[in-house]
């Protein structure tokens, strides 16, 4: 009799003769964490900008604050904190991942776009000047949501199955 090994990308779903699940593959893993890492890396950022600009040194003058080689004022720091909020909240469902995935995706090329445009033809004093670092940043957030997006979403068809198993057949329900 032959035996299947499961494939490196399994999707983790349980075997029909069996019912022993069979153990999920590592990139879907890996991903979570480098989706972990993330959030932690943002909220620190949004943390960091938001204490060093925020509040007296920043009605002193509307001037970003380099923060670790960043220009983060508090809408930036805002947005930054947010998005690793997200990601953090995102961590407990899969469908959450995805969604942020394609959310972070869309919305850091709006700020990519927007903020080149104002450094290239909005006046010299505006807080929304970001550095290349910045700009550096927001597009390795456009990559990593491009990235994570099909690693994220290939567990899908494998969750609905299962979740189409666990549910027992009921019969329709007529009005009455």
């Amino acid at each position: 009799m032959r035996t299947v090994r499961p494939r490196l990308d399994d999707p983790g779903e349980t075997s029909a003769s069996t019912g022993q699940g069979r153990r999920p593959g590592w990139v879907p893993a890996a991903a979570v964490w480098v989706l972990a890492c993330e959030a932690m890396v943002l909220v620190a950022l949004g943390v960091a900008g938001l204490t060093s600009s925020g509040g007296p040194a920043y009605l002193a003058g509307p001037t970003p604050m380099e923060v670790l080689g960043f220009r983060l004022n508090p809408v930036h720091s805002a947005l930054l904190l947010l998005t690793g909020l997200l990601a953090c909240a995102a961590l407990w469902r899969p469908v959450w991942r995805r969604r942020f995935a394609a959310g972070q995706t869309v919305a850091y090329l709006l700020v990519v776009v927007v903020t080149l445009l104002v450094g290239l033809y909005g006046p010299p004093d505006t807080p929304w000047r970001l550095g290349p670092t910045d700009h550096v940043l927001h597009a390795v957030l456009i990559v990593l949501g491009v990235a994570l997006f099909p690693v994220l979403a290939a567990r899908a068809p494998a969750e609905r199955r299962a979740a189409r198993r666990a549910q027992p057949d009921t019969p329709p329900v007529t009005p009455g």
